[in-house]
């Protein structure tokens, strides 16, 4: 993808200035794999879904193996001038000298947006947006895809013409050209190797060179293999999928990599490119769009909705908050992102049942003590797992896959005080396939250890009833400080630290956690993690002797979207089987908990 511009669109602070003309028209198109709202005719609005959808049949008969359309719907905000786009643009590019921007592709958990400028002045939007959906729908075609092909595919789609059914691909691009032509090229055996964690990847100009030989190493073997009728750069992604070194794999594919890297050097030089052109088997027919007129209200929500999914929620509440209540009930939960009218933040208190004074620092205090019973009590438990995985496309459920685990749960103690849980896993049922794995559940609670607490700030949110039982409901937010860093993700050989945020329900009378629920603070898009939302729920375990009772996870259910997919998990413990320090017992079931 353009780095640049993900980089700008998560990490965005600024002030927002309304866009203009509200009381035009706007009008919404809808195609089968397209949302256009636009301030223009309707006529502009039709052409602009067409194109999109041009672009789309293109790419379903390119790439057959794509059954589906990408999961999360594509939503395109067209505005008619300068002004207007300049109010949603990131504010780093409205500088003077800042390069302009005519297009830009925001990627949310949810959804997906388009923001196009179409005035005379704006020159070509869809290089940018065509460079973006590409890697959506490579995306459901194949994960495995290599780094520098995906980049390079993105760059070699993104300058794609498309005269009704006509289809012009390879045009070359001057701007990567000229910046290759000055800076040294990466050898292609470390080409071939770089992720999404890598320096080349990730730093502004090592990442600026990257991008344009991706571009122009596939622009030179697709055009090769169109001019020769061959397929190598398709022979590559199988060798790759079957787990052959991408260097390797290369190799035997496009033969002796130094010759490669002096013919590449050759062809960046050179100053006549190819091109080649195809034909949309599938007329698109945009007769049968469907086209509504929306009200400035609902616009404006809109415009909200996309400041919030490219990351600017304080701009986005603002523009609601400049609605009114009556505004934003008028228009509708069409566009307007649930953050913003669904969810409490999680740093505001809300109000507590009776005014009742919350005890905060008592509420930590008894359960920093529960957590540590827990530590010095119990050596280990073990129970019987089901885990139910579930993938989404579409918003539909796809069938649910399920396991049963002998788990076992370890508290490992050193001596300077520091503990650790370790997990294990025996399948005891088979299931071929694919999960996403996650461990870590028996540990959340432990935030409330005296070893973490500090690490966390918390606020006492209410004074509530779960299901009987009276409890206080806190929220809570990790420190920003890596070193200290509660929930770490793996991903082969790198580690990325995952800080969030979430709520607790702490028993009014005993502090035992009753529920815990925690969200990423920001997604991670270097291995684009746009969402993890884990749900625990626990329950009672009692012993007779000695007399002990720890409250252990019941259920746990995750949300996951990660690289462009949505998975659900939930894992059901039962039989448990508890070991305390210098004893051992064997308990029935958990009752059920108030969070189960």
């Amino acid at each position: 993808m353009l780095k640049p511009h993900w980089l700008v669109l998560t990490l965005l602070v600024g002030t927002f200035t309304s866009a203009r003309d509200h009381s035009a028209n706007w009008i919404e198109v809808r195609s089968p794999g397209f949302t256009v709202v636009t301030n223009s005719s309707e006529k502009q609005g039709r052409r602009i879904a067409l194109q999109f959808e041009r672009m789309r049949a293109f790419f379903q008969q390119a790439y057959p193996e794509a059954a589906d359309d990408p999961e999360a719907p594509v939503f395109v905000l067209a505005v008619k001038n300068k002004d207007q786009f300049r109010a949603l643009e990131p504010s780093q590019y409205a500088a003077k000298k800042a390069l302009p921007l005519h297009g830009m592709f925001v990627r949310a958990s949810d959804k997906n947006y388009i923001l196009m400028r179409l005035d005379s002045e704006a020159g070509k939007p869809y290089p940018l947006v065509f460079h973006e959906y590409t890697h959506l729908f490579l995306r459901e075609v194949d994960e495995q895809l290599p780094l520098w092909l995906n980049e390079g595919l993105a760059g070699f789609y993104q300058n794609t013409e498309i005269y009704n059914e006509e289809v012009l691909l390879g045009e070359p691009n001057q701007q990567q050209l000229l910046l290759l032509r000055q800076e040294k090229l990466l050898p292609l055996s470390v080409l071939f190797l770089v992720d999404e964690t890598s320096p080349y990847y990730l730093a502004q100009k090592k990442g600026a060179v990257f991008h344009a030989e991706c571009w122009a190493l596939t622009h030179y073997l697709m055009l090769k293999d169109y001019g020769e009728k061959t397929s190598r750069v398709q022979e590559y992604i199988s060798l790759v999928k079957q787990n052959v070194d991408p260097v390797a794999a290369a190799i035997r594919v496009f033969g002796d990599l130094r010759k490669l890297q002096r013919t590449l050097e050759d062809y960046i030089d050179q100053t006549n490119f190819e091109h080649f052109e195809t034909k949309i088997s599938k007329k698109v027919d945009d007769s049968r769009f469907q086209v509504e007129r929306i009200t400035p209200v609902q616009a404006k929500a809109m415009e909200a909705d996309y400041l919030a999914a490219s990351g600017r929620l304080d701009e986005a509440r603002s523009l609601l908050a400049s609605m009114g209540e009556n505004d934003v009930a008028a228009s509708g939960d069409k566009f307007v992102f649930p953050s913003l009218q669904t969810k409490p933040e999680m740093n505001s208190a809300a109000a507590v049942q009776g005014d009742v004074p919350c005890p905060l620092s008592e509420i930590l205090q008894g359960a920093s003590a529960r957590a540590t019973e827990m530590v010095d009590n119990l050596q280990r438990f073990t129970a019987t797992e089901e885990i139910e995985q579930t993938e989404l496309k579409r918003g539909k459920r796809r069938p649910s896959a399920k396991q049963l685990f002998s788990y076992v749960a370890e508290v490992k103690q050193g001596p300077s005080g520091a503990f650790w849980i370790e997990e294990y896993r025996l399948a005891k049922t088979e299931d071929d396939s694919a999960h996403i794995w996650d461990t870590g559940t028996a540990t959340f609670a432990l935030i409330f250890h005296p070893r973490e607490i500090g690490n966390f700030q918390f606020r006492c949110e209410a004074r509530t009833d779960l299901q009987g039982v009276s409890a206080w409901q806190l929220s809570f937010e990790e420190s920003p400080d890596p070193r200290k860093s509660f929930h770490q993700i793996r991903i082969d050989q790198s580690v990325y630290q995952l800080r969030f945020k979430g709520r607790a329900w702490i028993a009014a009378d005993d502090h035992q956690i009753l529920r815990l629920q925690t969200d990423l603070v920001a997604p991670v898009p270097q291995i684009r993690l746009q969402l993890e939302h884990l749900d625990i729920a626990y329950a009672p375990v009692a012993f007779d002797k000695p007399k002990f009772r720890v409250w252990l996870p019941a259920s746990a259910s995750m949300q996951l979207k990660y690289r462009g997919r949505s998975y659900e998990r939930v894992h059901t413990f039962k039989q448990f089987q508890l070991f305390l320090v210098d004893t051992e017992q064997t308990v029935k079931d958990p009752s059920p908990g108030p969070g189960a």
